[in-house]
């Protein structure tokens, strides 16, 4: 009987590897890496993004944060409530910037910061008193 059981799963094992190696043979099962046209690429839009947010200060102030790839091409825009631009800078390499904009000298009213990249843009309105 032990034998019996030895000899089945020994024959159940090579029943297996001939099918296996046939499905090899007949490229439905393929041993080696995804041909180079059955890769799915996702666009560039995917790998370059930012994340920013905006908004005011207990001083008085506004305080933007931009985390962002090094290589990505950044720029924040500030426009006043007649949609006049009164401020652009473009972000250098550094992949975090938190800077504060200084509202001293600046009249009560909106203000819409644009922080955009090639593929993005984020808008925020922000209120100074």
């Amino acid at each position: 009987m032990k034998t019996l059981s030895l000899t089945f799963a020994l024959v159940v094992t090579l029943f297996s590897t001939a099918v296996f190696a046939q499905e090899v043979a007949m490229n439905t099962i393929s041993a080696t890496t995804i041909a180079e046209e059955a890769r799915i690429t996702p666009p560039a839009a995917y790998y370059t993004s930012f994340q920013a947010s905006v908004f005011p200060r207990n001083n008085g102030n506004i305080a933007v944060h931009v985390a962002k790839g090094t290589q990505e091409k950044v720029t924040i825009k500030v426009y006043n409530s007649y949609g006049k631009l009164i401020s652009e800078e473009k972000l250098g390499k550094h992949g975090l910037i938190n800077s504060d904009y200084v509202t001293k000298g600046l009249a009560k009213g909106m203000y819409t910061f644009e922080i955009a990249s090639l593929n993005k843009v984020y808008k925020k309105e922000v209120e100074i008193k």
